[in-house]
């Protein structure tokens, strides 16, 4: 397994990618390999976070056990859980939280996810 260092990951987080995604084997797989798409993708599993409508399934990294921990967006501390429709649960910081009430996929109505769809647990 290819550990990133840390400057690694922030500067993929500076660019938009998930803090959980860039702590993860099969992200820098794929783009050791100068691929578009992680190792996921490309072998057909669906693997996203909250945004996407999942909670990670294909994750595989340093974060397994912590998911709830970190906030999957920048991995801050987390304040609270997102339960991702009974697929899993990931850890929202106190800014990213926010992210949540306005994300909307294109078409759907109502939005994709909210804190009155997609249950927030604070603590």
């Amino acid at each position: 397994m290819r550990v990133p260092v840390e400057e690694e990951v922030q500067k993929l987080v500076s660019e938009g990618v998930s803090f959980v995604c860039a702590m993860c084997e099969n992200w820098w797989w794929s783009h050791d390999r100068g691929l578009d798409m992680c190792k996921a993708g490309i072998l057909g599993k669906e693997c996203s976070g909250p945004i996407g409508g999942n909670c990670y399934p294909e994750y595989l990294g340093p974060l397994s056990s912590n998911l709830v921990n970190v906030c999957f967006r920048c991995g801050a501390q987390s304040i609270a859980a997102v339960e991702v429709f009974g697929k899993g649960m990931c850890g929202v910081c106190k800014e990213h939280i926010e992210m949540l009430d306005s994300y909307g996929k294109l078409g759907d109505k109502p939005r994709f996810i909210t804190h009155d769809h997609v249950p927030v647990i604070e603590g």
